[in-house]
């Protein structure tokens, strides 16, 4: 590859990441859904962060993102609620080409376009909910499957286990993906 193959490809990516960034903050502009104003109403009464994992007992409780905007309290920019998924979603993006570029970079870069410019991962990562952190995480855990099956390194499988750690934390739908990569691990 020459150096202006190179060049175009870094320039082309650096774009679709920062379109992927910009429909990220422009999406989570908006006021607040119901289901999110129904998150921050359930934390609402909290008195200890703690309680997210023991006083909610309800599907809309994300727990991170709960945390998040019990830590933020009631009074705050909308947007401010959805920096959690905000940054999640920029790193699905970075995790699939991460993914991608150990085929080729023709690989990352349509992963990149995929997750970046993807309505529903847009979606997703700016509203002030757990997708896009499970999304995420997906990603990064079959990114860190992938590499400890090909060396056999523990700082993958430990990374393997954050990832379902926070992604269930995120949300519990990522039981799907744990249990998926595990069967495929085996």
């Amino acid at each position: 590859m020459t150096a202006s193959q190179s060049r175009s490809f870094w320039i082309a990516l650096s774009a679709v990441i920062f379109l992927g960034f910009v429909l990220r903050v422009g999406g989570s502009a908006g006021e607040l859904w119901l289901d999110e104003l129904w998150s921050l109403s359930l934390v609402a009464p909290l008195t200890s962060g703690s309680q997210v994992f023991t006083a909610i007992h309800h599907e809309n409780n994300h727990y991170l993102i709960s945390l998040w905007m019990w830590t933020l309290g009631p009074d705050r920019d909308w947007w401010m609620y959805r920096v959690p998924s905000i940054l999640a979603g920029m790193g699905a993006v970075w995790a699939a080409i991460r993914i991608g570029l150990r085929q080729s970079r023709a690989t990352a870069l349509v992963a990149a376009v995929l997750v970046s410019l993807s309505y529903l991962a847009v979606f997703y990562s700016s509203e002030a909910r757990g997708y896009a952190i499970a999304c995420c995480m997906a990603l990064v855990g079959y990114d860190c499957m992938e590499n400890y099956l090909r060396v056999r390194t523990w700082p993958y499988a430990a990374g393997y286990g954050l990832a379902v750690v926070i992604g269930m934390l995120g949300n519990l739908s990522y039981v799907s993906v744990a249990v998926a990569l595990g069967l495929w691990s085996v």
